[in-house]
């Protein structure tokens, strides 16, 4: 059995949202900001660039005023309070909705 044990990186944060994909996690404060940590091969961990992995959570690139997050096996997707949303990580088959499919 594993033990519990505090994000300490995000102890200072409020947490309103967690995401869950395959082997990656996103995190949702309460002032709109996303952190995210583990696989980032396809970039799904939304730093602007793919790296093998995030040990830590880190904030994502993406604007403050983040409404909701949803992570698929490798893609995340973060919703605006604006409506814009934003999608990164693998685009295969079109799932990302960017027009490509990574190809």
């Amino acid at each position: 059995m594993t033990r519990a044990a505090l994000v300490e990186v995000l102890a200072d944060e409020v947490v309103v949202d967690v995401a869950c994909g395959k082997s990656h996690t996103l995190f949702l404060t309460d002032k709109g900001d996303v952190f995210s940590c583990g696989s980032d091969v396809y970039g799904q961990c939304g730093r602007g660039r793919a790296s093998e992995s995030v040990l830590s959570p880190v904030r994502a690139q993406l604007p403050s005023g983040i409404a909701q997050v949803s992570a698929g096996i490798d893609y995340s997707m973060a919703l605006g309070h604006d409506g814009r949303l934003y999608a990164f990580g693998y685009p295969a088959n079109g799932r990302l909705g960017c027009g490509t499919d990574g190809s």
